[in-house]
């Protein structure tokens, strides 16, 4: 009995061992149609979710959001998931159709980064 309790107490240690280490990439285009990259480069399964915001920089209106979530990446692998941002193509319209000189993309970010994103980029356009 003792030998039984003590093989199952390794064995659930040794399923306890090891971290998921999952790490996101993350691409949109001006139309809304977006694909995240989830590379998991530790040596256990596991999965992430984030967030992913547009804002319009001029007033910092919501061009859309969504969670993304990668689902089960096994270690040393990578797994793809797409998303749509509606009404991204409207809001971020420019006249040389660069949707990112209009509007920023920001993943898992704080609303305090974004406004501190949006600050620095005011800044920059009062340089111009």
């Amino acid at each position: 009995m003792k030998r039984l309790i003590m093989t199952l107490a390794l064995a659930a240690m040794a399923m306890g061992c090891g971290n998921a280490d999952i790490k996101e990439d993350c691409t949109v285009n001006g139309y809304g149609a977006g694909k995240c990259s989830f590379s998991n480069t530790g040596d256990a399964e596991g999965s992430k979710c984030i967030s992913i915001d547009v804002f319009r920089y001029e007033d910092f209106q919501s061009a859309g959001a969504v969670t993304v979530c990668s689902g089960v990446v096994a270690p040393m692998s990578t797994k793809d998931a797409t998303f749509q941002l509606v009404g991204l193509d409207d809001m971020c319209k420019n006249d040389d159709g660069k949707w990112f000189d209009v509007c920023g993309l920001f993943v898992n970010k704080t609303k305090a980064q974004m406004l501190a994103d949006w600050a620095e980029y005011l800044a920059k356009e009062e340089v111009k």
